[in-house]
């Protein structure tokens, strides 16, 4: 099949050159879940006339893939970029624009750091430094500060290595943080536009 290539024209969104209605559904652990069988789910949704998805690459509540390596005794070293994650995410991308889907790769999750609205959320989080080597983080209002260790060492190659294998790809729109303003702590503006700098 064609690749998918999705446009802007005006205030219209093209799909292969053709207006398009973008029409959904989200599960958001069927990319890192490496037991969800993606070329099934999407040769399903393509013959019901879904063309979007929308997927977390950081999806906490994974114990398949993530975007960090896991070692043997369950921590995660965040410096240390998982290859079978990585090549998971471009296999999906490239599946889906054979089957006309779009996907929405969320990079980030407030939601994750929740320390009070979900008891299981941060202590499930690599970024909770009980579930990593690297020490980070001891709060998780640490998550979005832009210029500090986890920015530079963690961060800021997540949004480098993702654009790295899926930027080619004209199926692909980035969302930079799930529920920003709703979650605790809330993300950041600032972080919102380092990130979107970045992806630029």
């Amino acid at each position: 099949a064609a690749l998918t290539v999705l446009e802007r024209n005006g205030d219209r969104l093209l799909l292969a050159g053709t207006p398009v209605r973008l029409i959904g559904y989200g599960d958001y652990g069927t990319l890192s879940e490496r037991e969800c069988d993606y070329e099934k789910c999407f040769d399903e949704l393509s013959s019901r006339g879904v063309n979007f998805t929308r997927v977390w690459v950081n999806y906490h509540w994974t114990q398949s893939l993530s975007p960090y390596v896991r070692r043997s005794d369950g921590k995660y070293d965040l410096t240390q970029q998982s290859e079978a994650f990585y090549a998971r995410l471009r296999q999906f991308v490239a599946y889906a624009s054979g089957k006309g889907v779009v996907v929405q790769l969320c990079l980030f999750d407030a939601n994750s750091q929740e320390s009070d609205v979900c008891s299981l959320r941060w202590p499930r989080s690599p970024f909770n430094r009980q579930n990593n080597v690297n020490g980070f983080l001891a709060d998780p209002g640490d998550y979005d500060v832009v210029g500090s260790r986890v920015w530079r060492e963690v961060h800021v190659p997540l949004i480098d290595r993702v654009v790295q294998e899926v930027g080619s790809f004209g199926n692909v729109i980035y969302e930079i943080c799930n529920e920003p303003g709703v979650s605790q702590p809330s993300i950041s503006v600032e972080f919102h536009r380092a990130v979107l700098e970045r992806l630029w």
